[in-house]
């Protein structure tokens, strides 16, 4: 299983991956969730509602990526917290 570096590569846009969580030293089942920077933010015209409003994955207050992850249940994740991520394997072997 390859496991890769999230400031190298993303993963694909709400397909779940097995994602590392540093806060808690823990791997965990999400999928990521874009959003849009404060630099994009700032160059919106002032007539797109984008630049008033703010959506899960944008980075904002303590989100300090432009994406979030969103886990199993109520769970989700600041973008900085996820270090790695790696493809969930097709079937177990049992």
């Amino acid at each position: 299983m390859k496991i890769h570096d999230i400031k190298i590569k993303l993963p694909k846009e709400y397909k779940s991956v097995l994602l590392f969580n540093k806060e808690n030293n823990e791997w965990e089942i999400g999928y990521l969730v874009k959003g849009i920077s404060k630099v994009e933010r700032n160059e919106l015209s002032d007539d797109n509602e984008r630049k008033r409003s703010f959506q899960f994955g944008d980075e904002c207050d303590n989100n300090l990526v432009p994406y979030k992850f969103k886990g199993v249940g109520p769970m989700s994740y600041f973008g900085q917290y996820i270090t790695h991520w790696c493809k969930l394997p097709k079937k177990i072997k049992g």
